[in-house]
């Protein structure tokens, strides 16, 4: 089962809520579980996300083709720390 799954104010937090899972129809097996986020993790979510709004709305064309540049970079990190 995969235990962080959820980035909420720049952490991976495993999810408190309820088992989660993905089902390969044709195969009929689980490819991949986890937990979903309590309450109290989707109400931080969103708080940090509306907190982050303005610094991140304010970004130059330059920073936002900087991010997307190397957005490569981080995924392949945050995937790595999924598996």
């Amino acid at each position: 089962m995969n235990k962080h799954t959820h980035f909420i104010t720049g952490k991976w937090l495993a999810g408190e809520g309820h088992d989660i899972q993905s089902v390969d129809p044709a195969k009929k097996e689980i490819i991949w579980q986890a937990k979903s986020a309590s309450q109290e993790q989707v109400d931080a979510a969103v708080k940090a996300a509306r907190l982050a709004f303005v610094a991140w709305s304010s970004l130059t064309l330059t920073n936002d083709w900087f991010m997307s540049k190397n957005l490569p970079n981080y995924s392949g990190k945050i995937n790595k720390h999924l598996l």
